[in-house]
């Protein structure tokens, strides 16, 4: 390649050659292992890899085209965008957690538990390539055989982690990585193209198909059965939770509110018998003998202060005021003004830092909001009805107002997890992030005949008779 005409010399990073000597030489040993009846022995030979050589060069060099991961480990472009990357090899690193020791076995390692080993699979778009690390879902995956070297992922939402620096892949650190989660990796057919998918956004899964310990979910097409009352969730001081519905809410807020004012009160209280006793102390020390003025002595008083301390220490001050002409008046009334306002300050200064030291003392109420609502998956199979609870924290009108009973939605990038509350609900469950967004979409009637029913009124006699097979839930009215 460096003797053919056309190619500089100095264009070509330390590496590059090397880099892409293997990817041809593993696509084309590739093409003839898959087809040997069409390729055996005409692909992997020195003018084929020297034609691809060649063709990379043109296309990144010359003309700067740049692959899927060159694009993102050099910042350029989201890794959470829909990519097809291919498993070119596989790694297991055991780390002993006594002794921080850590020891890399093959794939077919035993005896690595899933809590002592994180498996590192490392994914090419053809060009260039990158580690990604799995969670436990694709981990079991992949012990099963399901994942192996040759495959070919369609991942959405990946995260790149270990760096935050635009690195070139060729200098790429061993602790640039991306993280996966099976919740939005799905296997690709063989012959898809790789690299960054034309539909960029995260493609709808159905709920059956996904892993409550699988981390973040692209797209989920469902419709909503039943919306909950919101319910408030306090973190306590000692580090445990209570939910209470919105009546029960309600009260503890008044309760919270009357104790916090009782507080304040003798908190003020406090304060003010404490400035008070210092402005007491303060006027003894400046009081002076009690004197007598005569009008022409008061003539002369014009500075403000003068005049007050003058008039607090006249003998007859009822003489002393009816002495003074309307300019003095005026001085003297800003005097009593000034001094009033700067002790009411001060007295809000002393309050506000009693308060501060003792509001430490006083435990703030953490409260947030949650919305629950009950999910089924929307499909023309009848045979898939999964139902899932998503948990939105914090919704605010415009959310309510979506997810309203028999309505369809896509939403986007949610949380999964287990049952975590009480027994009876389903085993998957999403909690909304702050990335998640929700989509309206239209309803075929036909499909949701079969999966939603409406809220009907039923007497008491009813329900002994037939008890509510739907959720096992009732609603009391009245």
């Amino acid at each position: 390649l460096l003797t053919t005409p056309g190619v500089d010399v100095t264009l070509i990073p330390h590496g590059w050659i090397a880099n892409h000597y293997r990817w041809i030489v593993w696509k084309l040993a590739a093409m003839e292992t898959a087809f040997p009846r069409h390729f055996a022995g005409r692909c992997l030979n020195p003018d084929s890899v020297l034609c691809q050589l060649k063709y990379r060069y043109d296309r990144e060099i010359d003309r700067s085209h740049r692959s899927a991961l060159k694009k993102i480990l050099e910042r350029d472009d989201l890794s959470s965008r829909t990519i097809v990357l291919c498993v070119s090899s596989v790694t297991t690193t055991k780390r002993d957690t006594e002794d921080g020791n850590e020891e890399k076995t093959s794939r077919h390692s035993n005896g690595v538990g899933a809590h002592e080993a994180s498996t590192v699979i490392e994914l090419t778009d053809g060009w260039y390539s990158v580690n990604a690390v799995l969670d436990a879902p694709l981990t079991n995956l992949l012990s099963k055989g399901k994942i192996f070297e040759g495959l070919k992922l369609c991942i959405n939402g990946a995260e790149l982690i270990g760096s935050d620096q635009a690195v070139s892949p060729l200098e790429a650190p061993s602790s640039l990585m991306l993280r996966i989660s099976a919740n939005s990796t799905r296997r690709a057919r063989w012959n898809t193209r790789l690299g960054f998918h034309s539909y960029s956004h995260p493609f709808p899964l159905p709920l059956r198909s996904l892993y409550p310990d699988g981390g973040v979910v692209g797209c989920v097409d469902v419709v909503v059965l039943r919306q909950y009352p919101v319910e408030y969730m306090e973190k306590l001081p000692n580090g445990t939770t209570v939910f209470r519905n919105t009546r029960a809410e309600e009260r503890e807020a008044k309760r919270f509110g009357r104790d916090l004012d009782r507080a304040r009160e003798d908190v003020f209280t406090k304060v003010q018998r404490e400035f008070e006793e210092v402005v007491k102390k303060s006027d003894a020390r400046s009081s002076k003998k009690a004197r007598s003025f005569s009008p022409k002595d008061i003539s002369k008083l014009r500075n403000s202060k003068e005049l007050y301390d003058a008039y607090t220490s006249a003998s007859d001050p009822s003489f002393f005021e009816e002495c003074l002409d309307n300019n003095q008046k005026a001085s003297l009334e800003d005097y009593r003004r000034t001094s009033l306002d700067s002790k009411r300050a001060e007295l809000e200064n002393m309050f506000q830092r009693a308060w501060d030291e003792n509001d430490q003392n006083i435990s703030k109420r953490t409260v947030v909001p949650l919305l629950k609502v009950r999910l089924i998956n929307y499909s023309k199979c009848n045979e898939d009805k999964t139902e899932a609870i998503l948990s939105i924290w914090r919704p605010n009108e415009d959310v309510v107002q979506l997810l309203a009973e028999g309505s369809r939605l896509r939403i986007y990038h949610l949380m999964a997890s287990g049952s975590r509350y009480r027994q009876g609900l389903p085993s998957l469950q999403f909690s909304s992030t702050r990335s998640t967004r929700y989509k309206t979409m239209s309803i075929d009637h036909d499909i949701t005949d079969d999966i939603y029913s409406e809220r009907k009124t039923t007497s008491l006699d009813e329900l002994q008779t037939n008890p509510p097979a739907l959720y096992s839930e009732v609603d009391l009215v009245g």
